[in-house]
């Protein structure tokens, strides 16, 4: 239960406590500004030892769906779900991800292992003036990971 918690303290009530001050008129926020939570393909893809985290991420999904209800039409909310990512955090924890976890990851993923230049187009196009149509959605970016 403390490792749940402390998950859903990070990767859910952390996005409703930022989104509630976002959102505060003390806050002036533009009107039509464009919110993106960072979900994860786990919330979709069943994995062994990660129930507390996918579930922490599909919490962020149904979040995104109904706040995208409550803000609209002075705001756009979207999730994005990207697979695993060669982060800085995933090379500083070496001894968890290991060069063979690491080369496993990349032969079950059909593009293999993402990058952060490959997520980054994604999220400027959801905070342009392009993508002023699209709310409450969780796009997957995950390299077909989640196939």
């Amino acid at each position: 239960m403390e490792n749940a918690l402390e998950i859903f303290n990070i990767n859910y009530f952390g996005n409703l406590q930022l989104i509630k001050g976002l959102l505060d008129r003390r806050a002036k926020s533009n009107i039509g500004a464009s919110f993106i939570w960072i979900s994860s393909n786990a919330s979709i893809k069943a994995q062994k030892g990660l129930c507390n985290y996918s579930a922490s991420k599909a919490g962020v999904n149904a979040s995104v769906r109904s706040l995208a209800l409550e803000i609209a039409p002075k705001y756009r909310i979207n999730a994005i779900s990207p697979g695993f990512t060669m982060t800085e955090m995933i090379e500083n924890w070496s001894s968890i991800y290991d060069k063979d976890y690491i080369e496993s990851m990349d032969k079950s993923y059909p593009l293999g292992i993402g990058k952060p230049s490959q997520i980054t187009p994604l999220v400027c196009f959801l905070l342009s003036e392009d993508s002023t149509w699209i709310t409450g959605q969780n796009i997957i970016i995950d390299g077909g990971g989640s196939l």
